[in-house]
């Protein structure tokens, strides 16, 4: 039913195996893959494609008269330059303009500027992804692009060219669409048996982007900080979509068994993950599950209530989250409102990053125990450090130990550099905690930064 071409790790296909896929690949995915060459691409670049997770940058917008006149001149040019070489009898150089001028005009009717990805995507979708079928009117695009003002469309074809000299979009394509498999870009990279430097990384994570545009490949929850796993989208209804490898699943199924305080959360779990998402051994290390939560808590997973001790904070699946949990316990594979919210929210303008609000909420502390540090020494005069450090500590309710770190000198910030504490940092900082945020600038000369 499958043979398959060792040297290159493609497929070929037979009728038989078509028959096979059409039952058990997920329906409108497998349409697709048989479209594949066959939709015009002033179709394929409206389809309305959309694309998940925390760093999606491939979105279009509508064009402006600006843009409009753009194209505009640079077509007039062309015909001008057009009827020269008609006149000379250059036939090879006149089919090439021919070509470009054929680009503005599709450009310009499509009636929005695309993203150069979107541009991609619709390319394959009209061609087929293979390097003799998108090099050349790739080229194309890219020489076209170059002679309007403002560009053709956002972004840059840079990344698609790269990988198509590789051919990436029909290998990667081919090795997913083999079998229900979950990769990442490195394991990708290993299949197909390229170094797995970050310049490959990369090009084959763009790659998965321009597929994911098409429809053809299902973004993953994360194995590591930055790196999704894919798998093909015929195989999105199969159990190699279940994210056990990622941390933000691991502690969600956690909750899901009780409540739990957040100082236990942030205890060692096991998971199957990478080295990148906890220790070499898979042991999630405490910073990496504190940020995890924080993801829970922005996607409405999880929530969080004062203890009836009165010291700490618990957290405890939300409403939401124990619905998706009921519903994914009846599934054989990630459900997928489950899935998107695994994926990230995108952080809205001026948000901080989860390792920010860390960050936020360790000055916090800092601050509020320095604070009372002082007031106490001013209030029993010269007495010794650890009379001063005793006496905070079984007020606030913070552990000796930490409250005498601080005592000593220690900072939160100690790995921050001073340029990006004063200059990004502590004003946003000062916007979201005007009190704590005075105190830090009366008090940052103390730290030593």
């Amino acid at each position: 039913m499958l043979r398959v071409v060792a040297a290159e790790q493609h497929f070929i296909p037979d009728a038989a195996y078509f028959v096979h896929m059409a039952h058990v690949h997920h329906k409108d995915s497998h349409a697709i893959v048989q479209q594949l060459g066959r939709v015009t691409f002033q179709d394929a670049i409206k389809f309305p494609l959309e694309r998940f997770g925390s760093r999606v940058t491939s979105q279009k917008r509508h064009a402006s008269p600006k843009d409009a006149a753009a194209i505009a001149r640079a077509i007039e040019k062309y015909q001008t330059k057009i009827s020269q070489l008609a006149r000379s009898g250059r036939r090879s150089q006149l089919a090439a303009w021919n070509a470009r001028a054929r680009v503005l005009s599709v450009m310009r009717s499509i009636g929005f500027k695309p993203h150069a990805n979107h541009v991609a995507a619709a390319l394959a979708l009209e061609r087929g992804l293979s390097e003799e079928a998108l090099l050349p009117v790739v080229n194309c695009f890219l020489t076209a692009n170059k002679h309007v003002e403002g560009g053709l469309f956002i972004g840059s074809l840079t990344q698609v060219h790269s990988s198509l000299k590789q051919d990436l979009p029909k290998r990667v394509h081919d090795l997913l669409h083999r079998a229900p498999q979950a990769m990442s870009s490195a394991e990708i990279a290993k299949q197909l048996e390229l170094p797995v430097t970050r310049r490959n990384r990369a090009l084959i994570t763009h790659t998965l982007g321009v597929l994911d545009l098409m429809g053809l490949t299902y973004k993953l929850p994360a194995a590591e900080s930055t790196y999704y796993k894919w798998v093909h989208a015929c195989h999105q209804n199969t159990a190699e979509t279940i994210p056990e490898w990622n941390l933000d699943w691991n502690v969600l199924s956690r909750l899901s068994q009780k409540p739990q305080k957040i100082s236990e959360l942030s205890l060692p779990i096991k998971f199957r993950g990478g080295i990148m998402a906890g220790s070499p051994d898979g042991l999630a290390v405490d910073h990496s599950t504190k940020l995890s939560f924080l993801r829970l808590k922005k996607s409405g997973l999880v929530s969080v209530r004062s203890l009836k001790s009165g010291f700490g904070m618990e957290a405890y699946l939300s409403k939401r989250g124990r619905n998706l949990l009921k519903e994914q316990a009846r599934l054989p594979y990630l459900h997928h409102e489950l899935r998107l919210a695994l994926l990230r929210l995108p952080r809205a303008e001026g948000e901080l990053k989860e390792t920010d609000v860390l960050l936020l909420n360790r000055v916090a502390k800092w601050a509020a125990i320095h604070s009372a540090l002082a007031r106490e020494q001013r209030a029993i005069g010269a007495a010794s450090l650890l009379d001063c450090v005793n006496e905070v500590s079984k007020r606030s309710g913070y552990r000796h130990s930490v409250v005498y770190g601080i005592a000593s000198g220690q900072i939160p910030w100690k790995n921050v550099s001073p340029d990006r504490l004063q200059k990004k940092l502590l004003p946003q900082f000062i916007m979201r905690e005007p009190v704590l945020g005075k105190y830090l600038k009366e008090h940052l000369g103390d730290t030593g930064k």
